[in-house]
């Protein structure tokens, strides 16, 4: 049987149009504005997106842009343990919702 992962759902209103927050958190280079956690800063370093963490770089590769307000991303730690981070932003009426659930690995 697998073990049970501890998760949390993050979400976030936005008092901007959805169509807004999906440009800006879509483009990896704004990455460090809306994610401070995954790290301080980010570059793309020969078509891969690498952000700088206490731990070391870890690669981040990003879903394609889409209709969908999409915004899954797979982070690779310096280990070589990829984590998958869904995440989506959705229009809340005239404003919008960021959300993200993180998984915890079982203690």
């Amino acid at each position: 049987m697998s073990p049970i992962l501890r998760s949390k759902i993050i979400s976030v209103s936005i008092n901007r149009p959805a169509q807004e927050v999906y440009a800006f958190a879509s483009d990896p280079a704004n990455l460090p504005r809306w994610a401070s956690g995954l790290g301080t800063s980010i570059a793309n370093v020969n078509g891969e997106w690498i952000a700088q963490t206490p731990q070391g770089p870890v690669k981040i590769r990003f879903a394609p842009r889409n209709d969908l307000g999409v915004l899954d991303h797979y982070v690779t730690l310096p280990t070589g343990v990829e984590i998958y981070i869904p995440c989506a932003s959705s229009p809340t009426g005239a404003e919008a919702s960021c959300s993200s659930r993180c998984s915890a690995s079982p203690t």
